[in-house]
């Protein structure tokens, strides 16, 4: 094969791709090296590029066509432009066997030159029949001459013409290719048994008829005949039409017909049938389109991975999980970038021959995210029960796992708020039956200021027990939140004075208000709560000194679209309640919500 083009990079990427295929490679940069190597070498193909900086690639396509030593060379036009049909019926009718615009894929320009091999076949096996004809054809004009020369022999030589003419219909009427011949006015004279079985036609309904009727286009049966008296014979694909109206494509090989005395008795055809190789390579090309659009557009990464652990193919979503930066030809070893032991041991178990499983955490080296993969890895057997090669099958189950946590997480508030509900229940009973007989206390101890002193502190406790208990049944049932629009700002203020008989005053409440606009719709005794219940923990987590600050600030929605992807966009109140106590340790900080959490002694408290 010959490459032509003025670009070395281009040209070296055709040579590795070629050379990939088994073809061995011949490089010109220019129309006259493509020339000179095309007459010294003959190659089977060139793939020559239209826009060359010396001659153009039509024109060089045209010498080789019309050169005897390089005509039956098969030409690939190739075009880095877009450019007009009229300039791509220019390069078919100097003689092109294909045209070609880039960019097209690896896969579809090797598609395309098989085909050129498959035509070259079939013109070698049509130009060995069509020698065949010419050297019968010959035969018959020697006889024809031995007669002219012994005329005294009349009888023998009529004989021995007629066995001759018997002998050439017989191999015309033998061979596979149809064979049909037309006189200098288009009309049929020859039209062979294999003709007659494609076309449908028998010899009488055709001979005398113009040729015409064989083509699907006429005009291209004008271009073959112009082409075949212009150049001497033509080889091109064209398009034919039965007689029953059905339309088939075919490989034609055309020459002109001479006499003794080199007049212009017609043109011969030699044609084949490829319809079916034709169907045949497009359900190929449909079919491997139909495997790409699958292996791309899956919404699970796809990995083909060889005996060596090198990657044959990967879509999109293995190349985000594992960040692998792989392209067609890369040479990469998946198990040397996943830096994972458990993956690396899964995929090695299906190169032996078992198929693999792994559920688990996963960070990836080059990007550092985290995700909860589940891989699924299986051999990819031979004929001879010999592992290939493996397909690996990797999900992002990341949210999934976290909508297991959160649905968990929800089951678990739904059990403690049932026994919530029935602890509040009986507790509110005893809050009630103390309340009614410390109120009946209080009556009769009217003049007794120091019990009475006790008994009312007796009924406040028992109401700030009726609060908790309120707080638990809220717990326990989807109550009805009182939303109403209020200032956060507001709400501090008030709660500043109020922490005061929690606080020590060893403790410093520093508060800090930023926000321009601070409404928000909520609850007020639910926030009024949450506050309180952060500040309190906070008091606890730092004993008898240090600071407390309540800060509260007007922020963009930019600022938490990394942690909440789809947090509308606007404005936020931030609120925070921080101190400087020793913290919280990571192994326990993802359990800080789970209800009654605590790491406070016994009677303490009860966490969040």
């Amino acid at each position: 094969m010959l490459l032509v083009d003025d670009s070395e990079d281009r040209l070296l990427v055709y040579a590795t791709i070629f050379r990939k295929y088994g073809y061995e490679v011949l490089l010109a940069v220019n129309g006259t090296d493509c020339l000179r190597i095309a007459k010294e070498r003959n190659p089977d193909i060139i793939l020559l590029d239209v826009v060359l900086p010396d001659i153009n690639g039509i024109e060089v396509c045209h010498q080789l066509k019309t050169a005897p030593e390089t005509q039956q060379i098969l030409i690939l036009l190739v075009s880095s432009i877009e450019v007009k049909s009229l300039n791509q019926s220019r390069g078919l009718d100097f003689g092109a066997d294909g045209y070609v615009i880039l960019p097209v894929t690896n896969q579809e320009l090797i598609s395309r030159v098989r085909a050129l091999e498959r035509i070259k076949r079939s013109e070698d096996e049509l130009r060995k029949s069509h020698l065949l004809l010419q050297q019968h054809s010959d035969e018959l004009e020697r006889i024809n001459r031995e007669l002219q020369n012994e005329i005294s022999e009349h009888t023998r030589t009529e004989a021995a013409l007629r066995t001759s003419e018997q002998y050439a219909r017989s191999i015309i009427n033998c061979s596979l290719d149809m064979i049909i011949t037309v006189d200098n006015e288009r009309k049929i004279v020859e039209f062979n048994e294999s003709a007659q079985k494609t076309f449908g036609y028998t010899q009488e309904e055709v001979v005398g008829k113009n040729i015409e009727i064989l083509y699907a286009d006429t005009e291209e049966g004008t271009r073959v005949n112009y082409a075949t008296i212009d150049s001497g014979n033509v080889r091109r694909e064209i398009l034919n039409r039965k007689k029953n109206g059905e339309v088939f494509t075919s490989i034609l090989a055309a020459s002109l017909l001479h006499n003794h005395n080199n007049d212009l008795l017609g043109v011969v055809g030699v044609s084949r049938d490829v319809t079916e190789q034709k169907r045949a390579e497009e359900a190929l090309l449909e079919s491997e389109e139909r495997y790409r659009l699958l292996f791309t557009q899956s919404p699970l990464g796809i990995a083909h991975i060889g005996r060596d652990g090198v990657i044959l193919n990967a879509n999109k979503i293995v190349k985000e999980i594992f960040g692998v930066s792989w392209n067609q030809g890369s040479n990469i070893a998946l198990l040397e970038q996943i830096e994972h032991p458990q993956m690396s041991q899964t995929i090695l178990d299906s190169l032996n021959g078992v198929p693999g499983f792994y559920e688990g955490e996963y960070t990836s080296p080059s990007t550092g995210k985290e995700f909860t993969i589940r891989l699924i890895t299986r051999p990819v057997i031979t004929k001879g029960n010999m592992v290939d090669s493996v397909i690996a099958i990797v999900e992002d189950i990341t949210e999934q796992k976290i909508v297991q946590r959160q649905l968990i997480q929800s089951q678990k508030l739904e059990s403690l708020g049932t026994l919530a509900g029935g602890i509040a229940h009986d507790f509110n009973n005893l809050l009630a039956m103390i309340l009614g007989n410390a109120e009946l206390l209080k009556k009769n101890l009217k003049n007794d200021p120091k019990s009475k002193k006790y008994i009312e502190s007796i009924i406040e406790v028992a109401h700030r027990g009726g609060s908790i208990s309120k707080q638990m049944l809220l717990f326990s049932h989807n109550s009805e939140l009182k939303l109403q629009p209020i200032s956060l700002s507001s709400i501090i203020e008030e709660l500043k004075t109020m922490l005061q008989h929690f606080i020590p005053k060893t403790i410093t409440v520093q508060t800090s208000s930023e926000g321009e606009n601070d409404f928000i719709n909520c609850d007020m005794g639910h926030i009024h709560q949450v506050i309180i219940n952060l500040c309190i923990n906070a008091k606890d987590a730092m004993g008898d000194h240090g600071t407390l600050s309540i800060t509260e600030r007007t922020i963009h929605s930019s600022l938490l679209s990394e942690k909440y992807p789809n947090v509308p966009v606007g404005d936020y109140v931030s609120l925070s309640v921080s101190d400087n106590g020793p913290g919280i340790d990571e192994n326990i900080l993802q359990k800080i919500f789970d209800p009654f959490f605590t790491t406070k002694e016994q009677g303490k408290g009860t966490g969040l």
